[in-house]
């Protein structure tokens, strides 16, 4: 009985992206993006893509690595290089679903099942304050002001208050809330503990930032480095709201209302298309390098692990 309604519920993100990507190709004229797919410089994109996806799980892994002993969790950096690259597959379910594969990893190391969970709490909290914070600093030094940027600003308002309300009961430390296993690793860690958790995870969010940026430019899409740094914090935002699997439309939705200002095309619907043939392109080349970055971390952790197994 309860297996149809769990189908539904992860049929709804898909259903979602489905939608936003109608929409987008309603909105913005088919015939116009398969031009700029047929004319997009593929090869130049993919080879920029490879050593970005290496960088950024780096620095991924480095940031994760130094949350979780901010937790109290102290870890080989080797082994969670490897897990933090298997959980990639995880990761193009959605990007809460990556997060989990790095609880499932701690559990299996000894750790309890909820204060596995409290670590990855800890980790989406910081995470989530990083892109808050280089989205709230990028808004504020200026750049073009794109029409529609209201709902982004307001996504950002309640997700900044509902930080600090989160960051209000950590330094509170409520015993009854500091008690309980799931969440001891947010107590734990403390303020001082967040806060260096997040600065260890901003360079991820500028390894994304500034590498977007470089594929817009491969794209033809050349915007400024200023406004690229003010506005692709706030993609890489919508992009880590747990709307749709890996930000499947949420992003090129995204990327169309705040980018388009700077795409080739004597046409807003040109431009727009441009942009929208990026998102795609970039996707879709993203997607599979996460793939096979998830699969290949996977084998190599399944090899290392065997002759332990073995003995």
């Amino acid at each position: 009985m309860e297996a149809a309604p769990r189908a539904r519920r992860r049929l709804w993100p898909w259903l979602a992206a489905a939608a936003l990507l109608a929409w987008l190709v309603w909105r913005v004229p088919l015939d116009e993006v398969r031009r700029a797919l047929a004319a997009g410089p593929w090869p130049a994109l993919a080879l920029y893509t490879l050593p970005l996806a290496a960088l950024t799980l780096l620095a991924d892994a480095w940031a994760t690595r130094a949350g979780l002993a901010a937790a109290g969790v102290r870890l080989p950096a080797g082994e969670l290089l490897l897990v933090r690259g298997a959980s990639y597959l995880l990761g193009l379910v959605s990007y809460t679903a990556g997060q989990g594969g790095i609880g499932v990893y701690l559990h299996r190391r000894g750790l309890a099942a909820p204060r596995a969970a409290g670590c990855v709490l800890f980790l989406l909290g910081c995470n989530l304050t990083a892109l808050i914070a280089a989205a709230a600093v990028g808004r504020a030094t200026g750049g073009p002001a794109p029409a529609g940027l209201r709902a982004v600003d307001a996504a950002l308002l309640a997700a900044g208050g509902a930080l600090l309300v989160y960051y209000g009961i950590v330094a509170a430390r409520p015993c009854r809330l500091a008690e309980r296993a799931g969440l001891a690793p947010l107590f734990t860690a403390g303020l001082r503990g967040h806060l260096i958790a997040t600065a260890a995870r901003l360079p991820h969010v500028a390894a994304l930032a500034l590498g977007q940026w470089g594929a817009l430019w491969i794209w033809g899409v050349r915007m400024p480095v200023a406004q690229g740094l003010a506005l692709l914090p706030l993609v890489l935002f919508v992009a880590a709201l747990p709307i749709t699997p890996a930000g499947l439309g949420t992003v090129q939705a995204a990327q169309i209302l705040l980018l388009s200002f700077f795409a080739p095309g004597a046409t807003a619907a040109a431009r727009e298309a441009a942009v929208l043939a990026f998102g795609l392109a970039f996707a879709a080349l993203g997607l599979a390098f996460q793939a096979a970055t998830g699969a290949l971390c996977l084998a190599l952790l399944a090899r290392r692990r065997r002759p332990a197994g073995a003995a």
